[in-house]
């Protein structure tokens, strides 16, 4: 099974440009993008009819500035998440400032990039990313260093970690 990235992103642009830069990249990847915090919160909802084909997905991109509720919020919901805790969560972001990627890195994302304003910039962004990625043979970790796989978290006895799942 391909990976699965979700992306919460409001523009539509920023999604074109993503689309082909992972396609120039040659990665293979469902990309399931949530245009607010609300879809966002959908697809964390296992019970919502509208889930992830994975869930939870092996990436997770956020936005901060989105309509309403903004990225920030989702970043404590995935952080709070029982199921989504650990996965590793990357802010993609037209902001550049320094406390409020600071407070991204603080609510769990392990890495904050600032939307670049050229297609190649965008394939650098992929470079970026594919590192966090199953089929690029690294194992991502949570904000504490810790590999996903080995920690044990608030998980249901018998559970498997996020990623020991089945493919």
């Amino acid at each position: 099974m391909r990976p699965c990235i979700l992306w919460v992103e409001d523009n539509d642009s920023d999604v074109i440009l993503v689309r082909q830069a992972l396609a120039e990249a040659g990665l293979d990847v469902d990309l399931v993008v949530a245009a607010n915090a609300v879809l966002a919160f959908q697809h964390m909802d296992a019970r919502h009819p509208e889930v992830l084909k994975r869930n939870p997905p092996d990436l997770l991109l956020v936005d901060i500035n989105l309509p309403g509720i903004n990225g920030m919020v989702v970043l404590d919901e995935i952080r709070r998440h029982r199921d989504w805790k650990n996965s590793p969560t990357v802010v993609l972001t037209s902001s550049n400032n320094a406390k409020e990627l600071q407070a991204c890195r603080e609510l769990g994302a392990i890495e904050c990039i600032t939307k670049p304003a050229t297609f190649d910039g965008y394939l650098a962004v992929i470079a970026q990313i594919r590192r966090f990625l199953p089929m690029s043979g690294g194992h991502p970790t949570d904000p504490k260093g810790q590999n996903p796989s080995d920690a044990t978290g608030d998980r249901a006895p018998g559970e498997r970690a996020a990623s020991a799942r089945p493919m």
